[in-house]
């Protein structure tokens, strides 16, 4: 499945990026991975990342809204209220 944010490119980084991606949050990405992979990286790769990493964290979120139906022998989810 191809989301919208997998059709960003490197140079529409800058101009979509959400609020909660700031300066210090790519500066750490940098900091933190890039020894960890002991490869040189940049910003748009940083970026990059921090998306993936959202979008996973929206996953599990999503997940979170279900329940299992009661009594279900097949393993039937509803979603919740919330």
């Amino acid at each position: 499945m191809v989301l919208p944010c997998d059709k960003i490119t490197y140079d529409d980084h800058e101009a979509a990026l959400p609020a909660w991606i700031n300066e210090d949050l790519i500066a750490t990405t940098l900091r933190t991975w890039m020894p960890r992979y002991g490869a040189e990286f940049g910003r748009a790769d940083a970026i990059d990342m921090i998306r993936r990493v959202g979008r996973l964290y929206d996953i599990f979120d999503e997940i979170d809204r279900y329940e299992e139906i009661p009594g279900s022998s097949t393993g039937e989810f509803t979603r919740t209220g919330a």
